[in-house]
């Protein structure tokens, strides 16, 4: 029988893939990116939601979030409003609450509404970026959400020349727009910009009702006590969010 012998000198293959095939791969990576990040909201919603309707968990009732402040992407925002100025309404005692501003504001301009009362945080974004809870000083945000910004970009940059102009096109044009976004984001990421649309405060529902009734004030937001949630379990609602909650995922640039 003849022996099978490797041949330890020759060379791998190193066979260029198609663009047919990394477009194939491309789309099954996007694919099992969704799935898992559709089973890890799972996930999280079955631990963190509570409802008054039983265990029906279809979004048409009321949802209440265990130690959190705001609504889940989704929501519908009118909706959400009015179900949560009633409940100021009612409150009494002393309350951590979500303070959502009618407009994007400078930080002293923001503050000069609610000045009296305890501030935990601020809540901003810059054109283009993502909203952040920020509990500490704004220029430390701002330097970092530029740097951050920058290494984003450079990311998509480098993958630009990989996409099939004719293959991919949608690709190419989301990582284009994506680029646009963040140049953006680099450009107007500053402390004294007008980039804070919230702020987190303590205060008796009394003096909560009378922001509540503010000029330049959209929502105030109340928690079930005291206590602050953590900051990844605080939003407030962006003045682009009209319809539907965390739509658009970022503010526009």
């Amino acid at each position: 029988m003849a022996e099978l012998v490797e041949d330890r000198e020759a060379p791998l293959a190193e066979d260029p893939v198609t663009p047919e095939e990394r477009a194939q791969a491309v789309r099954l990576v996007v694919r099992l990116v969704a799935a898992g990040l559709a089973v890890i909201v799972a996930a999280a919603v079955s631990l963190l939601l509570t409802r008054d309707n039983g265990n029906n968990l279809d979004f048409g009732g009321k949802v209440t979030l265990r130690d959190s402040i705001g609504p889940l992407s989704g929501r519908d925002v009118p909706q959400y409003i009015f179900e949560r100025k009633g409940e100021l309404k009612q409150a009494t005692g002393v309350h951590a609450a979500a303070v959502s501003l009618a407009s994007y504001m400078k930080e002293a301009d923001a503050r000069r509404l609610v000045e009296g009362l305890q501030v935990r945080s601020l809540v901003v974004a810059a054109p283009g970026g993502a909203p952040t809870v920020v509990a500490g000083d704004l220029t430390a945000w701002a330097e970092r959400a530029r740097q951050d910004a920058a290494s984003e970009r450079a990311e998509w940059e480098r993958l630009l020349p990989t996409y099939d102009p004719k293959e991919e096109k949608d690709f190419l044009d989301d990582a284009k727009a994506q680029v646009a976004r963040l140049q953006r984001v680099e450009k107007a990421a500053a402390s004294g910009g007008d980039v804070v649309f919230g702020m987190i405060v303590v205060a008796q529902a009394d003096q909560l009702r009378r922001l509540g009734d503010t000029t330049g004030v959209r929502l105030v937001d109340i928690g079930t006590g005291a206590s602050v949630p953590p900051a990844s379990r605080v939003r407030a609602i962006r003045p682009e969010e009209v319809a539907t909650a965390g739509d658009p995922l970022t503010r526009p640039a």
